[in-house]
């Protein structure tokens, strides 16, 4: 018993003797033999449920390992006596604001809080995920959103807690808070309706992650077609088809023109503008352009393929090709095989692609052409040929 209460070193009116140290060596190795026998367990569980994936593996075994250590830590700290010296720690000051101290035990707490908070989220992603591989009512742009939100949530609660633990009056701060917001608010009024914005597409879950939305661009040109990424609170990430990541604000996608493909039905009309000479076969061109649609794998047969005849322009004939297909991320492909189809079977039929001429060529063109509509015209309600065609 003498050899057990030998002390080996001494620190105010902690004494650290040979017992604790034994204590300490055998928590140790109840630690290691812990950790080892939870990552066996995990690695049944993986085998025994299809949900878990290497992502939440990694994420059970680090939450796990993380609980299990801190048990044995504290569980030491208690047996050994060690609060003595954490006691002195503790109390501390680190430095003073308006008559609050600010000490090492505030500090630590202010850690453990955080950590805390840290873990409840891991496990609340844990749990989401599962019900995403179980349930069907919510898929992965709901849990993102769900998580997303009460994160948000946790961390004001967090943060509550630890202006608290300080020693600050919170009700005095959210009033000055408040007061300093609307000051703040009244110069930077963008900011405030970004934020506002992505707290309404958060709830209201107008898209999700993963879906596909088509937008005007900066230019207010061609609209850009782009796969959602992150939805934050100010602003949210895209990735267009060029795999270009955009950030865009949260006021822009709540008050702009927005197309959600993947909300939208899936089988979606689409066109393809072609001009061709005045002097084509018009019944020609529309054969060929309903040809070319219908023998495309990925054009559906189920709908009608229309050729509509659309204007008569300066220089040619506006013709426009309607077609119904699944709408994907690369449907710009598919327009370009049909435009590729076309011009292959235009050559082959001997129709034209007009390129622009001069004003004069083209009102030239333009007016020998409806000259011509209009002999045509008296030619058949007089039924004389007497009337002369135009050079």
């Amino acid at each position: 018993m003498n050899f057990l209460t030998y002390s080996i070193f001494k620190i105010g009116s902690f004494e650290f003797s040979v017992y604790k140290l034994i204590i300490i060596v055998v928590l140790y190795f109840i630690a290691k033999y812990s950790l080892r026998v939870f990552k066996k367990y995990i690695k049944v569980l993986v085998r025994r449920n299809e949900w878990i994936d290497s992502e939440k593996e990694k994420s059970l075994q680090k939450t796990g390992s993380q609980i299990i250590t801190w048990v044995i830590v504290l569980t030491g700290i208690a047996t050994t006596g060690f609060w003595v010296i954490f006691a002195d720690m503790l109390g501390y000051s680190l430095f003073a604001v308006k008559g609050v101290k600010f000490t090492m035990g505030k500090l630590i707490i202010l850690i453990i809080i955080y950590l805390i908070t840290k873990l409840i989220l891991r496990l609340l992603r844990v749990f989401l995920k599962k019900n995403i591989a179980n349930k069907n009512w919510i898929d992965e742009g709901r849990e993102y959103t769900i998580f997303k939100l009460a994160k948000y949530f946790i961390y004001t609660l967090a943060a509550v807690f630890a202006i608290q633990s300080i020693g600050f009056d919170v009700t005095l701060i959210i009033g000055g808070a408040a007061a300093l917001l609307v000051g703040i608010g009244l110069g930077m009024q963008h900011l405030f309706n970004d934020f506002i914005s992505g707290i309404v597409l958060l709830f209201e879950g107008t898209f999700k992650v993963g879906d596909i939305i088509e937008l005007n661009n900066a230019a207010g040109n061609l609209p850009t077609v782009a796969r959602v990424q992150q939805i934050d609170i100010r602003t949210s990430k895209v990735i267009t088809r060029d795999g270009t990541l955009v950030v865009v604000p949260n006021s822009k996608l709540t008050s702009d023109y927005i197309i959600n493909w993947t909300n939208s039905t899936k089988i979606t009309r689409f066109y393809i503008k072609v001009r061709v000479a005045y002097d084509s076969n018009t019944e020609k061109v529309k054969d060929v352009l309903q040809k070319v649609a219908q023998s495309h794998p990925d054009v559906s047969k189920n709908h009608e393929i229309i050729v509509r005849l659309e204007d008569f322009a300066d220089y040619s004939l506006v013709f426009m090709l309607f077609f119904w297909a699944e709408k994907s991320w690369n449907i710009d492909n598919l327009k370009s095989d049909l435009r590729f189809e076309i011009f292959k079977k235009f050559n082959e039929q001997g129709i034209k692609i007009p390129v622009p001429q001069t004003e004069s060529k083209v009102l030239n063109y333009k007016e020998q052409f409806l000259y011509h509509l209009e002999i045509e015209k008296l030619r058949a309600e007089s039924g004389s040929e007497s009337f002369m065609k135009p050079n």
